[in-house]
């Protein structure tokens, strides 16, 4: 019976309509950083998202990542393609893409390629002001890239 219910409430928010317009934020969080010889430490992470709609589920997220340790600076621009669901006041969305990670380290810097999974949530403040909330997973090397990051936007237009 709960089951009946979850994926009833699921097939309901898949049908609802998502934002057709741009959406902007700054956003603040933590992570971590990987490497081929082990975790890097921790960081704190600061950021940007653009998300784009192009289909009523489908949007381009836009997105620029900077972690800070005590020995590393890592700044991640990559570009995701995410499925929405939920309502333009409040929506889910997940999904993955590519991008790339320059760094700059205390004796030499190094850059890549960056394959990502992100996935989170948006939600309605008031009016335009929206917040969002996103965890993302970028692999260069053996182990990943990690944040989880808080912040808030404006929707453009309607």
């Amino acid at each position: 019976m709960l089951w009946t219910a979850v994926l009833g409430a699921l097939a309901v928010a898949g049908l609802q309509a998502q934002p057709r317009t741009p959406e902007l934020f700054g956003s603040i969080g933590v992570g971590r950083l990987g490497g081929d010889e082990g975790w890097l430490g921790a960081s704190a992470v600061v950021g940007g998202s653009a998300m784009i709609p192009i289909r009523p589920k489908l949007a381009v997220d836009l997105d620029i990542t900077h972690y800070v340790t005590v020995f590393r600076h890592a700044t991640n621009p990559s570009a995701s393609l995410v499925w929405r669901t939920g309502n333009p006041k409040h929506y889910f969305f997940i999904g993955g893409g590519a991008g790339g990670q320059f760094e700059s380290r205390r004796f030499d810097a190094g850059s890549g390629t960056a394959l990502l999974f992100r996935t989170g949530g948006v939600a309605t403040i008031r009016g335009p002001v929206l917040f969002r909330t996103d965890f993302t997973w970028s692999h260069r090397y053996v182990l990943p890239n990690i944040s989880l990051r808080a912040g808030i936007g404006y929707r453009f237009g309607r």
